[in-house]
């Protein structure tokens, strides 16, 4: 992809996030994203429909950019909630958006399955163990939800807090694998 493609969707995106902090989607104007990412309407106009477009190009960036991180070959758990650590880090204003806003159910959704896939991959020696099937996705709906719930209901506890909260829970978790 053109770089200057790359660096007119990335503002258009943190222009959409700043936006977003004060007004819903819905009353965002093209013209009002694009004087604050600083691009002319025709730009705009070459690459997206409309505002939502801006959204939803950012929603499949962020799904293929998390599926690559969780697809990766890992040994272990905590190798695997690293690669989390830094998908959040990376893009912490955008699954904000995402986690507190309900039309992204489908999106979260494909959050959990590409985590529990990740793993089955590297927890279980036999994936056809219909218990140990049923504990990962507890595991990564758990997961998934305390995501949802710290951006939602905690914002006064920092991520790498959340964090050392979350990790010893999915230990625990893994423990009930047979």
């Amino acid at each position: 992809m053109d770089k200057r493609l790359i660096k007119t969707r990335e503002r258009l995106w943190q222009a959409l996030f700043k936006l977003m902090k004060t007004k819903s989607i819905a009353d965002i104007t093209v013209t009002e994203l694009c004087d604050i990412a600083g691009i002319t309407r025709r730009t705009f106009y070459r690459s997206f429909n409309n505002v939502m477009a801006v959204f939803d190009s950012y929603s499949d960036t962020l799904s293929d950019r998390s599926k690559e991180a969780l697809s990766a070959h890992f040994t272990d758990v905590d190798h695997l909630l690293a690669a989390v650590d830094e998908t959040v880090v990376a893009n912490y204003e955008g699954l904000k958006l995402i986690y507190t806003d309900p039309r992204h159910g489908q999106l979260r959704a494909n959050f959990v399955d590409d985590f529990y896939q990740s793993l089955v991959r590297i927890v279980l020696p036999d994936p056809t163990n219909v218990h140990n099937q049923l504990v990962m996705k507890y595991v990564a709906s758990g997961v998934m939800g305390m995501f949802s719930e710290w951006f939602k209901s905690f914002t006064d506890v920092s991520y790498g807090d959340f964090a050392k909260m979350a990790k010893p829970l999915i230990h625990n978790s893994l423990t009930m694998l047979e």
